[in-house]
Formats: structure tokens, sequence, C-alpha cells
């Protein structure tokens, strides 16, 4: 199996074990993405990384005349907590993902939900390289169930 550009190799475990530790590691996954490469979204750089839209002229300079700053999906600064503090992360056995959500007072536009759920490519490559990391690890540990050869019995 492929994780990014890494090969696993499913037989040195059960199919069963092979997906609880996928479901594990890929949970651990979005939960690192949620706690330390979300907040790079709302960094001036992310412009560039994340390929986000060309705002207007006008925008940016309003935004920096009232509030000092052209940070990315920064307004007022209501929405990076609320986004930060509400995010989902979930992993399963084929994939992990990070939800955006708003709130009724802050709703967030569907053009921002999806700039905000973007990760780059250097994001992917290492995401697929930290999970074949502890997935070798975890395997090599017995963290899992090995795969075992079958006894036939003869009569």
């Amino acid at each position: 199996m492929f994780i990014g550009e890494i090969l696993i190799r499913e037989q040195l475990t059960t199919k069963r074990g092979h997906n609880q530790l996928m479901s594990r590691e890929n949970k651990r996954e979005a939960l690192h993405h949620k706690q330390h490469i979300l907040p790079r979204h709302f960094e001036p750089g992310a412009y560039v990384r994340y390929r986000y839209d060309r705002r207007t002229r006008t925008h940016e300079e309003r935004k920096r005349r009232r509030f000092g700053h052209n940070r990315p999906l920064v307004f007022r600064d209501n929405l990076r907590p609320i986004v930060l503090g509400r995010a989902i992360a979930t992993g399963t056995a084929h994939r992990w993902r990070v939800t955006t959500r708003g709130t009724n007072a802050h709703p967030l536009s569907t053009k921002h939900k999806i700039e905000l759920e973007r990760v780059s490519d250097k994001e992917k490559r290492e995401s697929g390289q930290r999970i074949a990391r502890n997935y070798r690890r975890a395997v090599r540990n017995g963290d899992v169930a090995q795969r075992k050869r079958k006894r036939l019995n003869k009569i």
C-alpha cells in the first residue's frame, strides 16, 4: 500500500490489524494537523503556500487602514479563534480530514471553508512520511496482531 510516496508492506499484519493501525495513525495525523498546521493558514505567507484567491486591492487597503494588518482570512480577529476551536479532526483506515466550521454569529463562507481545509503538497508529503514511520514503529513493537501461518490438520 502507498501512503504518499512511501510503500508499506501489508504482509506484516492481518487486514483487520492493518485497518485498526491505519485508523489510529490517521486520527493522530488529523489531530497533529489541527493543532500545528491549521494555525499556519492565518499567517502572512499563507496566500502563497495555500494558493488563496487574490483579494481586491480595496479590500486589502481597507483592512490595513482599519485594522492595521494584512493577515489572510482575518478581518477583525473573530474568525481565527472560532475556526481553531471548532475544527473537527477525523481519521479512518483510508484517510484523515480536518473540517472547519463557523458559528451562527460568525458563519464561514464556502470559499473560506475550502481555503482553510486546503493542504499544501509539502504538508501532504510530510504527513505521509510521519504516518509511515509511526506505522512501521507500531508493527515492530507488536502493537497489532501479527500475521500467523495457518496449520493444516491432515486426517
